[in-house]
């Protein structure tokens, strides 16, 4: 047992210097009006507004399109300079995108008028999860629950979608060390008093559901393998595939400053 808890905690460790690390960006802020934008709507008093485009080639004024997606490319004397993303039909095509025009907007009506995107990868770190309950699997329509003492080295990568800086689900890949009891019930032990404890390797697949930044809810399948030492045991459990749900199983805030490609 106490290697057990040796290694659980160098795996603690482990994960709070990777966090330590992940936090020093995690406090940057993002620039405002830097990146991609999408006008968005309602908008009664600004929607009839008309903005001329910089270029030489385009003097007459362009309407604003709602969910029109841009690029913002500098910001002078507070106005904005920016250009479409690529447009598929023909008629918003020529208009926004045919001979690549930069439009101008002021910065007050720009900030009103538009929200920031970011890009669907929200971004990858390393965490702790303890996934407390475990369905496992005995005969062809019997389970059996099952708390274990587990902790596990996961690498979590995050996905939203492009109008939330955070994301709302997570995708993980773990490692880690499980206790097995072992029991009469679950193995060949023919005490029926008494119980011992076994090392196993577990490895899991799951996903995190994020309705918000620290609200969350884990499904994950895994599986434990017993050390060559106790294969005599005959655990039950041993290779056998687990469904493991957790609510607020992590505490990982993976967010993303960076803007997604310039595509239509």
């Amino acid at each position: 047992m106490r290697r057990i808890t040796s290694a659980i905690l160098l795996i603690f460790l482990v994960n709070i210097s990777f966090a330590q690390t992940e936090n020093t960006s995690s406090t940057d802020t993002v620039k405002v009006l830097t990146g991609s934008f999408e006008f968005i709507a309602p908008l009664p008093e600004t929607s009839r507004l008309q903005f001329k485009s910089e270029n030489n080639d385009r003097s007459s004024p362009v309407k604003v399109p709602y969910g029109g997606r841009v690029q913002v490319l500098f910001e002078r004397n507070d106005t904005i300079f920016y250009r479409y993303w690529h447009y598929d039909d023909e008629e918003n095509a020529a208009l926004y995108n045919a001979g690549n025009p930069t439009f101008s907007m002021l910065k007050e009506d720009f900030e009103r008028m538009s929200i920031p995107l970011y890009r669907q990868f929200k971004g990858f770190q390393v965490g702790a999860y303890t996934i407390p309950f475990r369905l496992r699997a005995i005969g062809t329509k019997v389970f059996d629950f099952e708390s274990s003492l587990s902790l596990q080295s996961n690498f979590i990568f995050g996905f939203g979608p492009r109008t939330t800086q955070n994301s709302l689900i997570d995708f993980s890949l773990g490692i880690g060390l499980t206790a097995a009891i072992l029991e009469p019930g679950n193995s060949n032990i023919n005490n029926t008093n008494s119980s011992q404890t076994a090392s196993a390797l577990t490895l899991s697949a799951g996903l995190l559901f994020k309705p918000k930044p620290f609200i969350n809810l884990g499904v994950f399948l895994g599986a434990d393998y017993l050390g060559a030492k106790d294969q005599d045991v005959n655990w039950r459990y041993d290779k056998g595939t687990w469904v493991g749900i957790g609510i607020n199983v992590s505490f990982n805030n993976i967010k993303t400053t960076a803007a997604p490609t310039n595509k239509g």
